[in-house]
């Protein structure tokens, strides 16, 4: 007998083209079973096993493909596409960095240094080459210092007062003697100190020009009655006569000093050191006055000056317990324009230094300038020559015209940076930076190249 299950085959086998159905389709259809028949007892029954897992009897692993996937051709077209934009993105890079680019450059200027130890002569107003020329420049002023005074003392005393006689009468000279008595016009009576001698007048075209002298008088009684302004005095002697009013005299000033009664004494020791103290104060202001009066380019040394200085002693006829000195001074300095210092102390330690070549103003703290020994300072207001001395050390630098290397140099190229900087004068040292770095020209327009001076 046939056995019919020997014709149970796998549904997934039967078309081997049929594509794999899903688990779940799997799982979810039910293979059909056949009954089984009877057999006889010379039959041998032969079990059947039949999974209860139909999805693993119907599972049909994913086909597999023979070979790998075909792989996309790279067209050659592509990458020339790449590699031109590259190009053209470089290309951009470096016209932008072209036309953008930027010069920095740093300049060292040459120096000149040397140490000073000689004796010249500079000159008034002068203009020759190379010949240190000077100016005068007069300052004057007062101050006044208050001194207490301690100590007391009885006095009397005559006022007192400068005055000029004048000639009037005759062409010779007329003899006015010591004590001769003088009223002014307040009827107060005054004497002459010392005797006098007034010159005769002087006619031109009839026009007569009295003679004239300076005398000294002295009120005959002491007493405040004998100060006063300025006034006129007439010779007791000659009234009544034609002298009395040709010969006569008319004070300079007011007449001063007559005091009767207790003084406020200042003690002389005191009195010297504020001298000395109002002295030195004075000039300082003077020489500081100078200094912010001195035209413009001039330079105006330190020891090159001469001062003077008067002190009117203070009056010790006085009820007042405070007495005030008064100084007057007056400060005459010589200055220097500072374009020939510069040059004459430059070419002093560098002597191929002329009158065109620029440079800058040295430091004058180290450098001393002073009158030689043996010039006479009191002739300084008319001297036209003055002999120094000058020591010290200068160091200077040559001017660099930023404007004039920045022309030369604009749109040039890098290789002959080194080279054209070298024909300028006074440059020591340069250095150049390009931004870009790979640029091989400087800017072409200068206000792209940045110049540092060191």
């Amino acid at each position: 007998m046939r056995n019919t299950f020997s014709d149970i085959r796998p549904v997934s086998q039967t078309k081997k083209n049929t594509p794999p159905k899903t688990a779940e389709v799997a799982s979810a259809k039910k293979i059909p079973i056949l009954k089984k028949k009877e057999t006889t007892q010379t039959e041998k029954q032969v079990p059947v096993q039949i999974s209860q897992k139909p999805q693993e009897q119907v599972y049909v692993p994913p086909i597999k493909i023979e070979g790998s996937l075909p792989r996309i051709q790279k067209s050659p077209r592509a990458f020339i596409v790449w590699l031109l934009c590259l190009g053209i993105c470089a290309g951009l890079v470096a016209y932008a960095g072209y036309f953008f680019r930027i010069a920095q450059i740093t300049i060292t200027p040459k120096t000149i240094a040397g140490h000073i130890d000689t004796h010249i002569s500079a000159e008034k107003s002068s203009r020759t080459s190379m010949v240190l020329p000077f100016e005068t420049m007069t300052i004057k002023g007062s101050l006044t210092k208050t001194v207490l005074a301690t100590d007391t003392k009885e006095v009397s005393e005559s006022a007192r007062g400068q005055v000029i006689f004048y000639n009037k009468y005759s062409a010779t000279p007329r003899l006015v003697a010591k004590d001769t008595r003088l009223t002014a016009t307040n009827g107060v009576l005054y004497k002459l100190e010392n005797t006098i001698t007034i010159p005769g007048y002087t006619k031109t075209k009839n026009v007569i020009t009295p003679g004239s002298i300076s005398a000294t008088v002295i009120a005959s009684e002491p007493g405040e009655k004998g100060n006063s302004g300025p006034t006129d005095f007439s010779v007791v002697a000659f009234k009544g006569k034609d002298t009395y009013t040709k010969i006569y005299a008319r004070s300079t000033g007011a007449l001063t000093g007559g005091y009767v009664g207790t003084s406020f004494i200042a003690s002389q020791d005191l009195i010297e050191k504020t001298k000395t103290i109002l002295s030195e104060e004075l000039k300082q202001k003077l020489i500081q006055d100078a200094g912010k009066q001195l035209p413009k380019g001039y330079y105006l040394p330190n020891n090159l000056f001469v001062f003077s200085v008067t002190i009117t002693t203070p009056d010790q006829k006085s009820d007042r317990a405070s007495l005030s000195l008064v100084a007057d001074g007056q400060l005459t300095a010589v200055i220097i324009p500072e374009k020939q210092l510069t040059y004459t102390l430059a070419h002093l330690v560098a002597s191929e230094i002329t009158e065109e070549t620029k440079l800058e103003k040295p430091d004058m703290h180290t450098v001393t300038i002073a009158f030689d020994s043996k010039f006479n300072t009191e002739s300084i207001d008319t001297v036209k020559s003055i002999p120094l001395t000058i020591t010290g050390d200068i160091q200077t630098n040559y001017t660099i015209d930023i404007e004039k290397i920045t022309k030369a140099i604009t749109g040039i190229e890098q290789s002959a940076f080194t080279s054209t900087l070298a024909k300028e004068v006074g440059v020591g040292t340069a250095s150049l930076k390009m931004i870009p770095w790979y640029a091989s020209t400087l800017p072409q327009k200068s206000s792209r190249i940045h110049t540092v001076l060191k």
